[in-house]
Order: C-alpha cells, then sequence, then structure tokens
C-alpha cells in the first residue's frame, strides 16, 4: 500500500522568506552535516506543526522563525498545514493553517501574508485524521472502570520520531513514555494493533451510558416505591393542609383516593399574588429553577429521539450500500478498474468507453465512497447521541435535586413567621411535588428494565474484555516476531545467543528471550544494543502498520543513528572510511535502506556522520549542512523586534 509520506518542511522568515527542506517520498533520506546547524531542532518543528501543546523548538530557531508547515503526499493527494511559531515567554498559537488538494497543486504559500488562520489547532488535527483515515476512537483501558480518552494524531507521534531522548534510551521505548502522555499512549496502542477501532469505542460509550441509566433507573424505582407505600397517608395529609389554609373546600367525608387526587390538582394551580412572585422567595426561585430544568429535559430528549432516528437511517442506507456493493464484486463486474475496454458485463470488446460502462463504474466508486463517510460519521453521530444521553441524565439528576430542595423547604413547621400566601405556597409545592412523583412513577414503570439489562449483557459479550487481551497479547507477540526477524540484520551483543524480540503492550517494555531467560531492555547493556533494540521494534511497527493498513503516516524520524560510535555533540561533521564501528554504522544503513524498499515507508536520518565510500549512503544525502555554509535557518534571517 502507499501511505502518507512528508515532502516537504517550510519554514518563513519574519521578512517574508521561505526555506523548503524537501524530502524523497518512501526512501531513506540523509540529512548531514556539523552540529549546532539546526539538525535536531526538524523532530521539534515536526512535532509543533502536529499540535503539540508546548514549543520546543531551540530559542534561536524560534526569533527568526515565523511560521512552520508540512507538506504531507500520498499518491496524488496532499495537504498543507502550518503553525505560527512563538518565541519563549509568549502563549502558545493555537490556530493553525490547512490547505487540501493534490501534488500538482502550489498548497505551500510562497510569504507568510497567505497564511491565514484556518482553525483551532484541534480542528485542524482532527482534518487531518480524517484525511489519513482516523475515525472517533477512545483509548482502550481493557477495563469497564475506566473510559480512555479521544485518540488522536497526537498519539501517532511516537511511531514517527525516534529522537536524540529515546533512540539510545535504556528505559524508554517510544517518544511520550516518560512523561503525563504515558497513560494515553499505551490506551492508545490497542487501537493501532488493531484490538480495538471506532466501533469498539462506540460500544464502549454506549455500555457505559447505559450502566448509569440502569442505576438511575433503580434509583428511581426504589424511591417510587417507598412513594407507593405511603402514598394514602400523603395524599390526604396533604389535602388537610390545603383544606386548612384554604386553597380548596373541605372535601366528603368519604372521598376516593382519586377524587382526593383531583382535588390536590386544582390546588395545585393556585398561584401566589403578584407582589409575592416578584419577591426574593427562595420556594419561589426553586419553582421556577424546576420549570426550567423541565424544558431543557424536554428538549434534550427531542435532540435524542432526532439522533437516533438519524442514526437509524444512516445504518440502513449503508446496510443497504454495503449489500449492493458486495452483490457487484462477487460476481467481479469490475475487474479492472484501468481496462476501459472490455464490456464488465459480457467481457466483450468495447472500440469506445460507453456511457453506462462508465457511469456504473463512477456508481459503484461513489456508493463505496458514501459507505466509507458513513462508517467514519456514524462514531461522531453516536458520540452525539451519547453526550446528550449524558446532558439527559445530568438534567434529571438537577430535577431531583431541586424537588429534594423543595422537599426538605416544605417540610418546616415553623409557620408562624409565614404570612398566608407563603403558607399556601408551601402547601402547593409539597402538592406539585407529590403529583409529579407520582406522574413519574407512571412513566418508570413503563421503562422496559429486561431489554436494558439484555443490551447491557449484549454489550458486556461485544467487548469481552479477556478475548480483547487475548487479541492484544496475540498481536504483540507479532510486534516481537517482526522485530526477531529485523534484529540479525543489525549489530547485537555476541553473547546472547539467538535473541528473541519481546515487546509489552500494556507498559511499553521490551527485551530479549534467550534461552529460558527474559532480559529487559535496561538489562541487554551498551549503546548499540539499546539502538539496536529501538530500532529493530520501531521498524516491526511500520511493517505492521503497513501489512494491516494502520491510519499511521509511513514516516519515521531517526535521530543520530552513529550515537554509539562517534560524540554526538560539539563536533563538526566526521568522515567515516572504514574499521569496526564503520561497519557496524554501514549495517544500520543497509537495514533501513531494505526496508524503506517494499514497506512504503518513508525514513530520514540526521547525521554527523558521513560515509563517503558508500554510494547508497552519499546518494541518500538531501541536504549537507555545515556552520559556516547551509544549515536549517539561514544566516541573514533576521530576528524578530
Amino acid at each position: 500500500m502507499t501511505r502518507w509520506n512528508l515532502r516537504t518542511i517550510a519554514l518563513y522568515s519574519h521578512d517574508g522568506r521561505r526555506r523548503d527542506v524537501n524530502f524523497r517520498l518512501a526512501r531513506v533520506n540523509i540529512i548531514t552535516g556539523d552540529s549546532h546547524t539546526g539538525k535536531s531542532a526538524l523532530a521539534e518543528i515536526i512535532d509543533y506543526c502536529m499540535g503539540s501543546s508546548e514549543c520546543h523548538i531551540p530559542p534561536y530557531i524560534r526569533d527568526r522563525v515565523s511560521w512552520a508547515g508540512l507538506l504531507w503526499v500520498r499518491d496524488r493527494a496532499a495537504v498543507f498545514m502550518a503553525r505560527q511559531v512563538t518565541r519563549g515567554g509568549e502563549p502558545q498559537r493555537n490556530h493553525m493553517y490547512w490547505e487540501q488538494g493534490t501534488v500538482d497543486a502550489e498548497l505551500i504559500p510562497k510569504s507568510t501574508s497567505a497564511l491565514r488562520e484556518s482553525g483551532t489547532r484541534d480542528t485542524v488535527l482532527r482534518q487531518f485524521e480524517e484525511t489519513i483515515g482516523m475515525g472517533d476512537a477512545s483509548g482502550e483501558t481493557l477495563s469497564h472502570e475506566r473510559l480512555g480518552r479521544r485518540i488522536s494524531a497526537r498519539q501517532l507521534m511516537p511511531y514517527l520520531l525516534q529522537d536524540d531522548d529515546v533512540i539510545i534510551n535504556k528505559t524508554i521505548l517510544l517518544r511520550g513514555a516518560q512523561d503525563e502522555r504515558r497513560r494515553d499512549l499505551i490506551d492508545s496502542v490497542p487501537y493501532f494493533l488493531r484490538v480495538s477501532d471506532e466501533e469498539t469505542g462506540a460500544l464502549e460509550a454506549e455500555y457505559r451510558r447505559l450502566i448509569r441509566k440502569r442505576a438511575v433507573e433503580e434509583r428511581r424505582m426504589n424511591d417510587q416505591a417507598r412513594i407507593v407505600a405511603d402514598e394514602h397517608d400523603r395524599a390526604f395529609a396533604l389535602l388537610a393542609e390545603a383544606v386548612e389554609v384554604g386553597l380548596v373546600a373541605r372535601p366528603g367525608p368519604d372521598v376516593s383516593l382519586a377524587e382526593a387526587r383531583d382535588t390536590l390538582r386544582k390546588a395545585q394551580a393556585w398561584t401566589p399574588a403578584e407582589r409575592e412572585i416578584g419577591g426574593d422567595s427562595l420556594l419561589t426561585r426553586l419553582f421556577a429553577s424546576e420549570a426550567d430544568i423541565r424544558t431543557q429535559a424536554n428538549r434534550t430528549r427531542a435532540a435524542i429521539q432526532q439522533s437516533e432516528e438519524l442514526i437509524g437511517a444512516a445504518d440502513g442506507y449503508a446496510r443497504v450500500s454495503r449489500h449492493q456493493v458486495a452483490k457487484l464484486e462477487h460476481v467481479d463486474l469490475f475487474r479492472d478498474a484501468n481496462d476501459h475496454s472490455t464490456c464488465p458485463v459480457c467481457n466483450s470488446d468495447v472500440r469506445e468507453v460507453l456511457p453506462s460502462v462508465t457511469s456504473l463504474r463512477r456508481a459503484l466508486e461513489t456508493l463505496a465512497s458514501d459507505v466509507r463517510q458513513i462508517e467514519l460519521g456514524r462514531p461522531k453521530l453516536d458520540d452525539y447521541a451519547a453526550k446528550r444521553h449524558e446532558e439527559l441524565d445530568a438534567h434529571l439528576e438537577q430535577l431531583r435535586v431541586v424537588r429534594e430542595q423543595i422537599r426538605g423547604l416544605s417540610a418546616s413547621k415553623d409557620l408562624a413567621i409565614l404570612d398566608l400566601d407563603h403558607r399556601r405556597s408551601r402547601v402547593a409545592g409539597r402538592i406539585s411535588l407529590y403529583l409529579d412523583s407520582q406522574a413519574t412513577e407512571g412513566s418508570a414503570q413503563g421503562v422496559n428494565l429486561a431489554a436494558l439489562d439484555a443490551r447491557i449483557k449484549e454489550l458486556e459479550e461485544l467487548l469481552d474484555i479477556e478475548a480483547r487481551r487475548d487479541r492484544l497479547e496475540a498481536e504483540q507477540q507479532s510486534i516481537g516476531t517482526l522485530a526477531t526477524k529485523i534484529l540479525p540484520a543489525l549489530p547485537f551483543a555476541a553473547e546472547y545467543d539467538d535473541p528473541s524480540v519481546y515487546f509489552l503492550a500494556r507498559s511499553l517494555e521490551c527485551g530479549i528471550l534467550t534461552g529460558a531467560r527474559r532480559v529487559p531492555m535496561r538489562d541487554v547493556g551498551s549503546d548499540e544494543n539499546y539502538l539496536s533494540l529501538h530500532i529493530s521494534l520501531i521498524l516491526a511497527f511500520h511493517r505492521f502498520f503497513s501489512r494491516r493498513d494502520v491510519p499511521v503516516p509511513g514516516l519515521l524520524f531517526l535521530d543520530q543513528i552513529s550515537r554509539p560510535y562517534y560524540a554526538a555533540e560539539d563536533v563538526d561533521e566526521i568522515t567515516v572510511t572504514g574499521g569496526e564501528d564503520a561497519a557496524a554504522l554501514r549495517r544500520y544503513f543497509a537495514a533501513l535502506f531494505e526496508e524503506s524498499s517494499h514497506e512504503g515507508l518513508q525514513i530520514i536520518v540526521l547525521e554527523h556522520a558521513y560515509m563517503a565510500a558508500d554510494p547508497q549512503f552519499v546518494d541518500a544525502i538531501v541536504e549537507r549542512w555545515s556552520k559556516k555554509g547551509k544549515k536549517l535557518v539561514p544566516a541573514d534571517w533576521p530576528a524578530a523586534s
């Protein structure tokens, strides 16, 4: 498959100039040169343009660069996203630029004057996610206790960037695993290993919503059972109070419960004088709040009904469309999308493309595209409906609290300080609470708790935690197996006899298995071993992503593979000739060249080691920087005033 690659990193000066760093697609790209020329800043620029909440671009570059952007391409499609660079002490820029088109279009603006703000950081990241095929999915906690947060493009970065803090780290495998991002990163691993998906997240949200609804209904029914137990006494006690304050006339001695309720409804209709309504009465405000919450709850119920109707319509259309597409694909109607000389029905030759043939092809493509859009958009509808259900639950809880306040206030026996209207107001409030509770009881009795329990059980089976744990274990073994196949091509300590690589998804730990012994990465020893484990595993991830069509761009950024052999800081470019270190370094690059040749993977390597005798290495160099010559930021770019 073809994967998204990074074509260009574009930088803009404060005086209107633009500097492009261009890369080759699905190949190894090397930037070599002296230290302190801006090479390591490239990882931070990519991370910042991809929505980082903090800017860690070095100050010298931040002072001289006003905007930075990335041009992503896949086949004929292209997107350009850019972000204004902040200087130290300034608040982060949360608006970004976004442009989408084809590789033939000039998507990169020539100057900053055309870099308008297209949307917030979150909006632009959502557009990027939809473009690469990421839907709305939540982190998979493999537990019903906690729902992970939404997976975004930010969770892609650990698989794309192996920077100087990570590449030979003996305890950290992926970027972000050492700080507050760790939990979200771990929760997102099942999604990228295809153990969970957008549908799983929607089912998780529905499950938790139904569990909350079940608890609310159960509490409500328990409350109603208590109300029913003393209904008779409460009704006649309220009727006596209403008679006492003059809200209704005294009924006859043989009045029934139904007649008592009718009389109480008349008393409920009483309203205080205008002067009392306008006063600062707590009870009056509580009644007004109760009415307002009821109105909001009714509106939310209407929104839920509309969203469920829309979901039903979308599911129906998608179901019929998938059926039609499956029928056409089953009969192999369009065997070759590029063959316009053969009739797709009778296989006879046609001298010109018939309108009907073209129309059929276009209709099938449109139908398949519609189904894909519905599948991507369905989680958003489910999320909207789930949020409306949560709003309704919140309204009902607020209504319960307000009514409890009314009940508590109405239960006060200290009536001596109240005038007649206030006494009537309290009695009317208690009557309203009583009558509403009876109405709620009637509606709650109509809730099909058996159906609710059946759906909860069905969701528990669909979200089988044990089954998903087994799948996660199988897929993490797949990653280990792929890394084990890659490791022999890399330098690794000879004392480990035929090592196998292991990876633990729930802790982001890795290491080797040799014989019956497990050796964690931090114990394998030497920077060379740490480097080989990192590279074997990150390449294994990308093999997995490519073969399983996981929506992760085919980009791997490596900051200085030569770290175990040559000093990383305060040196000029090193020309590598011969010796054991040079031979080891060539093995790393040979493995990278091999990997990029058949996995659609673009690899960008930053180096200050220069292997002049290796033609493949020299050919892969896209730029060569020096302290006195070309570097990331041109020397004549001015600092911002």
